[in-house]
């Protein structure tokens, strides 16, 4: 079946259209076939202000009360650099997960074994069973420490006794053999600092280059009610192992907060490129001059015309943002149709803004031109162009309305329209209609006699004298006259003896029609604008991790009352660009507040500012030392409920 425009170039070599942007690839991985390399930083970034040793405040929970009444009695406090507002701890490049687990045990309990684990993993309908990608374990207590009431005296004891996958040994050093005494009990935990990176494996097992690192992710959750679901997920939790048959282990958990943090580096503003012919616009995502230009353009009705609008939308590089910036881009448009530029050109009919990207499955890895759908939108700002020639508005100027353009009144049926309105028409030869009528001898069929209008008294006309003075002005304008008139004839006829052998038809005829194909040549029409919006601050940063991932989109539309937009299909032409936005936390703190220092000691963590529901200690609580987690290839244990569905 031929397409609309085959037609219209007869089958010919298909002009190159710029249409939907390009697909963003900001942040993909490069694939190796063994033994991946740490990950540079992205382009524009550089390592983050430091980050302070000392933690600022404790984040507690308890666990959940099984009767009404009850009191909490197995409670965590993590110490992080959480926010006086947060709801669970904060955690940074390089972290080191810090707190304490609370126990206030007001019966003998025949406990085996308090474990603590620190568990980074992911979860979503796409992999529903896959292993943690990091797990560190401590174990505060069991038998074989001893008595918990004197774990402070034996420290020394307890830590020769340590091996390297963080439990005691089982040669029965002072091992506990009664329950688990009565007391309030505050067992401290330390782990050591997150990786700087994970390393990962391509979906596609078939690749031969399917290996990658990619940093460690921040803390992210994507829900949808009928379509992709996931998280990733950073959990502090409390393995509590009892030795009596039948009876349920406790377990508690208390998620975490991490969000990787790298500096923007600053450049200097570099002017938009030269580009003289629009024959130099890029049909795809290209940089050239230090800008990233990206072509856009789409197609539609602007009242009965059928018109046609492209455009580059540029930013400069590197596009690395953080809160508070204000990126600046510029327009490039262009249209055959001067009025499309009018209506579409204007401040008014372009809206700008700031949008968040959820990326998920396969194409956050591996993008390609499904990752336009395969996403999830949030807008978060606003922004606003202005025609170049106009020059930048006012910060407190009213927002700019659109405004009508004056379309031409519809042309009347076959009538060729004026090159200006940019319309696609069939132009045809001039018409010789009524010029002179060729009439046929009724006596000889090998005979014809020309016959115009002023020679309508000759035998055998078809046309009489009194004929000729009914036409039309119209017509008569296109009649020769005169002499003219008459060699015109006589040579027209002497032709026709001569070349004429088809007998005559009693409807006019068109088969000496020339129709021309080609297009109006119509002058081509072009319009700079330039934009700028400022970025919101926002709650996680760019990454690309297996089947999650976030980024942010500057995004444009272009839409008006009188244009109907068609192709492609959305509600107007679309145009956007990629950024990356960072965050950059600690920058206004003086050197002296991130010197490096020793760990708090655990008086110093406990009189820190805490909140959440705790459990509640003394003077007479015994306080063991500081346990020491370590990396782990075991499965926690755990009796929750494991996801096996996929919405």
């Amino acid at each position: 079946m031929m397409s609309f425009y085959s037609l219209v170039t007869m089958g010919g070599t298909r002009v190159p259209k710029r249409r939907r942007p390009d697909f963003s690839t900001l942040g993909v991985p490069h694939w190796y076939e063994s033994d991946p390399p740490s990950p540079p930083l992205m382009d524009g970034t550089e390592e983050s202000s430091p980050i302070p040793t000392y933690y600022n405040r404790g984040i507690s929970g308890t666990l959940h009360a099984r009767s009404a009444g009850e009191k909490p009695w197995l409670g965590v406090v993590i110490y992080s650099h959480a926010r006086p507002e947060s709801v669970m701890p904060m955690y940074h490049n390089a972290a080191k997960v810090l707190g304490e687990v609370r126990l206030k045990v007001a019966r003998k309990m025949k406990i085996r074994s308090i474990d603590v684990w620190v568990i980074i993993n992911t979860d979503s309908v796409l992999d529903l069973f896959s292993l943690p990608h990091l797990a560190m374990k401590a174990t505060v207590w069991n038998r074989a420490m001893g008595d918990p009431r004197r774990l402070k005296e034996n420290a020394q004891a307890v830590r020769a006794l340590m091996n390297e996958t963080g439990t005691t040994t089982e040669s029965g050093f002072h091992e506990w053999q009664g329950k688990f005494p009565k007391g309030t009990f505050v067992f401290p935990f330390a782990f050591p600092a997150f990786p700087a990176d994970f390393q990962i494996k391509h979906f596609d097992d078939t690749k031969k280059r399917n290996l990658s690192r990619v940093p460690l992710p921040p803390s992210h959750t994507i829900t949808m009610v009928t379509g992709f679901s996931g998280s990733i997920k950073y959990t502090v939790g409390v393995n509590i192992d009892y030795d009596k048959v039948g009876e349920p282990d406790e377990e508690f958990d208390m998620p975490m907060q991490y969000l990787p943090l790298s500096k923007r580096v600053v450049q200097e503003p570099t002017p938009f490129p030269y580009l003289p012919t629009r024959e130099d616009w890029p049909l795809r995502r290209e940089v050239i001059g230090g800008w990233q230009l990206t072509p856009f353009g789409g197609r539609g009705r602007l009242g009965e015309e059928m018109v046609e609008m492209e455009g580059i939308l540029g930013v400069q590089l590197p596009a690395v943002v953080t809160a508070g910036d204000v990126v600046q881009f510029s327009l490039l448009l262009w249209s055959k149709n001067e009025l499309t530029l009018e209506a579409l050109g204007q401040p008014g009919a372009v809206e700008v803004a700031f949008l968040s990207s959820d990326m998920f499955a396969a194409n956050v890895m591996h993008p390609r031109t499904s990752s336009r759908k395969d996403r999830y939108l949030g807008r978060l700002g606003y922004g606003r162009v202005w025609r170049t020639d106009d020059g930048r508005p006012d910060d407190e100027g009213p927002v700019p309305e659109i405004k009508m353009v004056q379309l031409p009144d519809p042309p009347a049926p076959g009538s060729v329209k004026h090159p200006q309105l940019g319309s696609h028409t069939v132009k045809g030869a001039q018409s010789k209609r009524m010029r002179e009528v060729w009439i046929a001898d009724t006596v000889n069929e090998d005979e014809q006699v020309a016959s115009t209008v002023q020679k309508g008294s000759e035998p055998g006309s078809s046309l009489s004298p009194d004929d000729g003075n009914a036409l039309s002005e119209h017509n008569v304008a296109f009649l020769p006259s005169g002499e003219d008139a008459e060699s015109n004839v006589e040579s027209t006829a002497a032709d026709s003896e001569a070349t004429t052998t088809r007998a005559p038809s009693p409807t006019p005829s068109t088969e000496e029609i020339k129709v021309d194909f080609e297009e109006i040549e119509e002058p081509d029409h072009f319009l700079r604008m330039d934009g700028e919006i400022k970025i919101p601050a926002c709650t996680h940063p760019s990454y690309r991790f297996p089947n999650m991932g976030r980024e942010y989109v500057v995004h444009l539309i272009f839409s008006h009352p009188q244009y109907m937009h068609i192709s492609p299909n959305a509600t107007g032409i679309l145009a956007e660009f990629p950024v990356w936005y960072v965050l950059d936390r600690f920058h206004y703190l003086p050197p002296s507040a991130t010197t490096p220092r020793s760990r708090q000691t655990w008086e110093q963590l406990n009189a820190l500012p805490r909140s959440g529901a705790e459990v509640p200690i003394d003077n007479k609580s015994f306080v063991a030392p500081f346990v020491e987690g370590v990396v782990t290839t075991e499965k926690r244990p755990t009796a929750k409920f494991t996801r096996y569905f996929a919405f």
